[in-house]
């Protein structure tokens, strides 16, 4: 399946940009929907972004691109607003409901957006920030290179903010020992040559970014 297309977004235009005169008003909504749904996914989201943008830099990614690996990273989990509470903080094993509710999150996501005219490239980042390295994410199986780029950064992010946040089915992992996790994904769930950008981010800025109280 391909759910979403593996296109480059189009070349910037010196035309006037329709989804530049929505972005900020709507991005609001959008977050305050979140907020509202699920702070503790309102306030990975607004880490896993701070992060996303220390990581482009050190990947070398333009100042165009990191705009639209901002955007993708602040609403990468904007899909978990159709998941019920209930199933998004329950302390034990997901069934199989829940857990294909879960799978469903980067591709509703992406559909949303849709619906309000994002910058191009924002919907692939919702879409495939769960797809891995080695072809066994979702919700397409796209492996590689085909994998967004973009997408593949806020997949390390994303990861990282999470093993670090405390969560009702486990406490929350040290730095160290998420930064060993990610190394030891590398080339399997994660694309390896991110995961070596992340490591030379001074740990020092990582850590200001988890560790603040963002309401």
């Amino acid at each position: 399946m391909r759910a979403l297309s593996t296109k480059p977004a189009a070349a910037p235009s010196s035309a006037p940009d329709r989804s530049t005169r929505v972005e900020v008003p709507t991005l609001k909504s959008i977050m305050s929907a979140l907020r509202a749904h699920d702070p503790y996914t309102y306030r990975h989201s607004l880490r896993t972004v701070r992060l996303s943008l220390l990581l482009g830099r050190a990947c070398g990614v333009s100042m165009p691109a990191l705009r639209v690996l901002g955007f993708g990273a602040v609403v990468h989990d904007v899909g978990k607003i159709l998941i019920p509470g209930r199933v998004l903080h329950k302390s034990g094993a997901l069934d199989e409901e829940e857990w294909a509710a879960v799978r469903r999150h980067p591709l509703e996501g992406a559909r949303m957006l849709l619906e309000v005219s994002p910058p191009p490239g924002v919907c692939r980042v919702v879409g495939e920030h769960h797809e891995r390295w080695d072809g066994g994410g979702y919700p397409a199986g796209l492996r590689g290179e085909e994998i967004d780029f973009n997408a593949r950064v806020v997949a390390v992010a994303d990861a990282f903010d999470a093993m670090t946040s405390v969560r009702p089915y486990r406490p929350a992992a040290g730095t160290e020992a998420a930064a060993a996790e990610l190394e030891r994904c590398a080339g399997t769930q994660f694309d390896p040559e991110v995961v070596l950008s992340f490591l030379r981010v001074p740990r020092a800025m990582v850590e200001g970014v988890i560790g603040l109280d963002l309401q």
